[in-house]
């Protein structure tokens, strides 16, 4: 039997670029399963772009690749929403800050 475990990551983000207004944003991230869940990217450089739907809400999205793995690096992507007016075209990069166990499951229970 297999335990499953559930981690949880705190990524600081600084962005450059062009952006209209301001605002705040959560999301998901896509790229981490099997062994990258426990050993997740410590540095990552994307591009992220936001597009307002209203003038209080927003949709944006990004890709990333791994910068502290070299050329082996992997590859993310996120998509969220933002609260907030305005738009976004910006290249950032994200630093691991934290990495949690939030709870395991044996595999039967799966």
């Amino acid at each position: 039997m297999a335990r499953i475990f559930a981690y949880s990551y705190i990524y600081g983000k600084y962005c450059f670029g062009v952006s209209l207004g301001g605002g705040g944003s959560v999301g998901v991230v896509t790229g981490s399963k099997g062994m990258d869940c426990k050993n997740p990217p410590r540095t990552l450089i994307g591009a992220e772009i936001g597009i307002p739907l209203s003038p209080i809400f927003g949709v944006e999205g990004g890709v990333a690749v791994e910068t502290s793995r070299g050329p082996r690096g992997r590859l993310g992507a996120f998509g969220g929403g933002s609260v907030g007016p305005g738009g976004k075209v910006t290249v950032c990069q994200y630093k691991l800050l934290s990495n949690t166990v939030i709870g395991v499951v044996d595999d039967e229970h799966f």
